[in-house]
């Protein structure tokens, strides 16, 4: 026992006097209580559980990190020494070891150590990557002819379905695809005959192609677009100032 039987009967009377039976309390809460033999319990469960758990998962101490994560593993003051409560609860028949290995047996995983996860994340040739084409109107007129790619790494399992209700834009998000940066550039052009037919001009009429690269915040890209947008209906507007050069695109 971690403490002698009396005076962890005392402990008991404490916790449940201060929590009530059942209850879950945080770490942190926990170490704030102003009862010395609570703090003393407190110290003791952070520092066999807590401390050294949350050092190797993130790096920081308990206290220095959000307190929504601390919560996720609650002190459950309970003769119940299960994690989870819910009534039907399983493991796997062999453990985990022999499940993960089954997992990564599959044909379509490769599994490869000491790589920098970074080199497979690029987007760079030979990254099998998604493509959408479309057509952007405006006063139901053809504006733009927009082809955008991104590596199927950033979301493996993307079904039509899901294209037909959601926006990819959206789907990013909720997987914390987040843009951060873009390396924009404008080129005069004339436009070949298939990108004329989508646009609604002749062959040989002025556009603008405009391609970007976006990047999330650790600097990987995620997205390549080429564009072609009518000539006749944007404009270019830019401005010099002594803090440096910005530019409004206009559609007439």
């Amino acid at each position: 026992m971690a403490f002698p039987e009396e005076k962890a009967a005392r402990l008991e009377d404490k916790l449940l006097s201060a929590y009530s039976a059942n209850a879950r309390v945080t770490i942190l809460s926990l170490r704030e209580n102003t009862d010395p033999e609570l703090r003393e319990v407190a110290d003791y469960v952070y520092e066999n559980v807590f401390v050294h758990y949350t050092m190797k998962q993130w790096g920081q101490l308990p206290e220095e990190i959000d307190p929504a994560t601390t919560a996720r593993v609650p002190i459950l003051l309970s003769r119940d020494d299960r994690y989870f409560q819910d009534p039907y609860q399983g493991m796997p028949l062999e453990g985990y070891t022999p499940l993960f290995q089954r997992m990564l047996d599959h044909p379509r995983i490769t599994v490869e150590l000491g790589v920098d996860a970074r080199e497979r994340m690029a987007l760079e040739d030979g990254v099998k990557v998604y493509c959408f084409t479309r057509v952007r109107n405006v006063d139901n007129e053809p504006l733009i002819l927009e082809t955008s790619y991104y590596p199927q790494h950033i979301y493996p399992n993307l079904t039509r379905e899901m294209l037909e209700t959601h926006s990819f834009y959206s789907l990013l998000y909720h997987v914390g695809v987040v843009p951060f940066a873009a390396e924009d550039s404008y080129e005069a052009v004339t436009l070949g005959e298939y990108e004329a037919k989508l646009l609604g001009c002749v062959p040989g009429a002025a556009a603008f192609h405009h391609q970007r690269r976006t990047t999330m915040e650790n600097g990987l890209v995620y997205e390549c677009t080429s564009s072609y947008m009518r000539g006749d209906r944007v404009r270019l507007d830019v401005c010099f100032q002594k803090s440096g050069t910005s530019f409004t695109r206009v559609v007439d």
